[in-house]
């Protein structure tokens, strides 16, 4: 890849299996990647200093609590995370505690037993789930909040947690 780019957009609009190299997940000048449609095999080493932007629709991640941890790890300026319609079944735990997010989207993302969002610079959340548990908390800067479940006690959890964040 070259080295000058900054910001890249890959759409696949009838994926084959497609994979991506982990060649695109090491590139210090990148400061937003948005995949769709992609299948990633999470490597070992991510390296995206200055990626501040990070949206993923439709891909399927090959990638368990540990990898997926020091994939998000490898992003230490990320401001703006959207995960949406992504599968992610080898994952028990997603936990997004990370401390420059300001602005995350999970919308109708599979196989995710536990999500967890510790951020304290989060100003937005738009979480649309039906099946994940989530834990909330320090959300001190919220300053607005979008949820959508198709499950009531889901749904009531959420607002209760947002509602007792400390601010």
């Amino acid at each position: 890849m070259c080295r000058n780019v900054q910001e890249l957009d890959i759409h696949v609009e009838h994926p084959a299996g497609d994979h991506l190299t982990g060649e695109i997940f090491r590139h210090e000048r990148l400061s937003s990647l948005k995949l769709h449609g992609f299948s990633v095999k999470v490597p070992e080493q991510v390296f995206l200093p200055n990626l501040k932007i990070l949206h993923l629709v439709y891909m399927t991640f090959l990638a368990d609590n540990y990898h997926m941890s020091k994939f998000l790890l490898g992003c230490p300026l990320l401001e703006d995370l959207k995960l949406t319609d992504c599968d992610l079944e080898n994952l028990e735990v997603l936990d997004l505690s990370i401390p420059s997010l300001k602005s995350l989207t999970l919308r109708d993302n599979y196989y995710i037993a536990t999500i967890i969002i510790s951020n304290p610079n989060l100003e937005y959340l738009m979480l649309h789930t039906s099946s994940a548990e989530h834990v909330v908390k320090n959300l001190k800067s919220l300053a607005s909040a979008e949820l959508l479940s198709d499950d009531l006690e889901i749904s009531s959890k959420l607002i209760n947690e947002l509602y007792n964040v400390s601010f």
